[in-house]
Formats: structure tokens, C-alpha cells, sequence
């Protein structure tokens, strides 16, 4: 008998159970504002969920894209880690990763000789256990774009340090090669 007053109920998730969580200050759900899914096309928006700092550097972001290619071609000094996860019915996402390092991108570039065989894009899957959650590992040359439409503009989830410097490269030249009709 004694067992049965000490045995704790389990609660399943779900609305009340989530906000009675959140109301605690147990957690903090992690979503980012309808905005994000409303971005103007040729812009990219990013949003930081949280920040903190005092036991090493972190930050949540969560980014809507709606660039027709991927006009912020970036990198990074360090690792990122990617969660494509969401409800909303979107428009495709592609990765676009080039090949080579940095130095021999960039010499392509000004040497004007870079060609589509420099890159590879993926059509991202969301909310995949397999294939919708990886880290873009340090100094590899990265990009987002989705395509024209009247859907949703898709929206990621990075997580990062919170002070890690970004390094974009311009391929406004290069913009045809990732239209995609």
C-alpha cells in the first residue's frame, strides 16, 4: 500500500503539458515567429532564439530563406550545427557546398573560371531522423535558396557560437547557374 503513494504519475505530452513546462521555467520551446515564413523574396532573415554566454559561447537561430540563389554564400572558421525540421508546408531548400577550400575557391574566382562542376546542391528533407539534422564542419563554403512560389518560404534551425565571424563571397555572377525554373 505504501508503494502506490509514492509512485509519481506520468504525464504525456501534449498543449497543457507543454505549457505547463514552459510556465515552470523548465524549458523553452524551440520555434521562431511566423515572420520567418513570410520573408520577402530576395532576403534571408534570421531570428536568434537565445544566446548565452557566461559558460561558452552559443546561440540558436533560426533562418527563413527566400533568395532565388544563394546570395549569402558564406563561411565559417568553426562548426555549425543544421536542424530542417517544421510543420509548415514550404517551398524546397537546397544546400549548395562548393568543392574546393576557400583559397582555391576564391582564386577561381577572381581568375573568373568557376563552372557548376565547383558545387553540389542538395534539396534538403525536413523532419528526417537520417538526413535533416548535420554540422557544416569548419571553412567549408556554404549557401542557402529556395525557388519562386506561393508557398511558405522555408525556414532551419543553426546553432553556433554565439560570436563566430561569417565570411561571405559574392556570386552574383555566378547567380545563373542556381535558378531553377
Amino acid at each position: 500500500m505504501e508503494r502506490n503513494r509514492l509512485r509519481l504519475d506520468i504525464k504525456k505530452m501534449n498543449d497543457i503539458t507543454m505549457k505547463n513546462l514552459i510556465n515552470c521555467g523548465f524549458i523553452q520551446p524551440i520555434h521562431c515567429s511566423n515572420l520567418l515564413f513570410r520573408v520577402p523574396q530576395g532576403n534571408t532573415k534570421t531570428e536568434t532564439i537565445y544566446e548565452c554566454n557566461e559558460y561558452g559561447d552559443h546561440k540558436l537561430m533560426a533562418v527563413g530563406v527566400n533568395v532565388l540563389w544563394p546570395k549569402l554564400f558564406h563561411v565559417h572558421p568553426d562548426k555549425e550545427d543544421v536542424f530542417l525540421s517544421t510543420s509548415k508546408e514550404t517551398k524546397p531548400l537546397y544546400f549548395v557546398f562548393a568543392y574546393d577550400s576557400l583559397n582555391i575557391f576564391e582564386e577561381k574566382l577572381r581568375k573568373k573560371i568557376l563552372n557548376k562542376n565547383d558545387f553540389i546542391v542538395v534539396e534538403m528533407l525536413y523532419n528526417n531522423p537520417k538526413f535533416s539534422y548535420f554540422t557544416v564542419n569548419e571553412n567549408i563554403l556554404h549557401g542557402e535558396y529556395t525557388v519562386r512560389g506561393n508557398k511558405k518560404n522555408p525556414v532551419f534551425f543553426v546553432t553556433e557560437s554565439s560570436n563566430l565571424p561569417i565570411r561571405i563571397i559574392d556570386l552574383k555572377e555566378y547567380k545563373k547557374y542556381f535558378l531553377t525554373l
